[in-house]
């Protein structure tokens, strides 16, 4: 989901698309911590939720950056849920 043009994403009432990484992370933190979730740092160093499958990203726009949403499902093949990203996709959003 592209952090500019969505479609927009709610988990459990976070609005997690076109946001301020650092402000997301702290709703995203509280929010599993309250619940008594596991909360996961994707390699990229953001707050994510192995549980739920939500990976949030940052993408540049213009000069700030933005929230963007990835979602993916642990399985045999892959052991976490970044390793469920293609490839072709950390590429086309990497943060410059």
């Amino acid at each position: 989901m592209d952090a500019r043009t969505g479609p927009q994403a709610v988990l459990d009432g976070i609005r997690l698309i076109g946001r301020r990484p650092s402000e997301l992370a702290g709703e995203i933190s509280a929010h599993l911590e309250g619940l008594g979730r596991t909360i996961s740092i994707t390699p990229e160093g953001e707050i994510s939720s192995e549980d739920r499958g939500m990976l949030p990203r940052a993408q540049r726009a213009g000069d700030v950056l933005l929230t963007r949403a990835v979602f993916g499902r642990p399985n045999s093949c892959a052991d976490t849920a970044s390793d469920c990203v293609p490839a072709d996709e950390r590429v086309a959003h990497r943060v410059r």
